[in-house]
Parts: structure tokens; sequence; C-alpha cells
């Protein structure tokens, strides 16, 4: 998964290559509140919204959240079957 869509925001997935494209934008991360109380933040960042009017641009920060998703799957372990 690359991407969030959480009512009219539109986040991506970054990590330590991509984290500080978004934070350099003014963009925060993904907040939830979980169950205990406490914010959670994913590693999903808020676009910058000037990338709506920018298609191609949009296109370069969906292809570097893929990338992202891309590297932190193949970081997993591999799952033995039984």
């Amino acid at each position: 998964m690359f991407g969030i869509w959480q009512g009219d925001v539109i986040y991506l997935k970054a990590d330590d290559q991509t984290r500080q494209a978004y934070e350099a934008e003014g963009c925060g991360p993904f907040v939830y509140g979980s169950k205990n109380g406490r914010d959670t933040s994913l590693s999903y960042y808020r676009i910058p919204e000037r990338l709506l009017d920018d298609t191609d641009e949009l296109r370069d920060w969906a292809l570097a959240a893929i990338d992202v998703a891309i590297r932190a799957n193949a970081a997993k372990p591999i799952k033995q079957r039984k």
C-alpha cells in the first residue's frame, strides 16, 4: 500500500529517504487516535496541496511512494508455510 485517502486528504507512504521532502513542505504524518487514548502516527504523510494542480509532480511523488512501499515490503521477512 503506497497511499491513504482520508476524507479530502491524500497521504503517501514515506521513509527516511523521502520524509524530508514532506517536512520541507510543512506536511505532517497521518495520525489517528488508538484505543488506549494515544495518538498513533503512520509512515504516511499528507501531500502538499500544490500537487493537486500539478499532475506531473504529483505522479513523481506517487511513484516515490510506491518505491517506498516496495522497499518496506522487501525488508519484511518471508513467512514460512506450515
